[in-house]
């Protein structure tokens, strides 16, 4: 009885055997006439050199920015 299971796995393997060489018999016909091609890639344009000098601008980080500027007061009470 065990031998008729392992009989049957065999014979589906034996069906598909004629399809796959169909299949790469198509495969190799349609791989004959395939050529691939790649695009040149496109020229490089350099960029301008820009000099940039920041020492004459206002640090964006420095304490005294972020931190709000205090005003020395008199005491917060109403002037009579």
């Amino acid at each position: 009885m065990k031998s008729w299971l392992l009989l049957i796995p065999c014979l589906a393997l034996l069906g598909c055997a004629n399809e796959q060489e169909d299949i790469q018999a198509w495969m190799n016909e349609q791989a004959a006439g395939m050529r691939g091609s790649v695009k040149p890639l496109p020229e490089i344009k350099p960029f301008p050199v820009v000099a940039y000098s920041s020492s004459a601008l206002i640090e964006p980080f420095k304490v005294s920015r972020i931190e709000p500027e205090r005003k020395a007061s008199g005491g917060g009470g109403a002037e009579a």
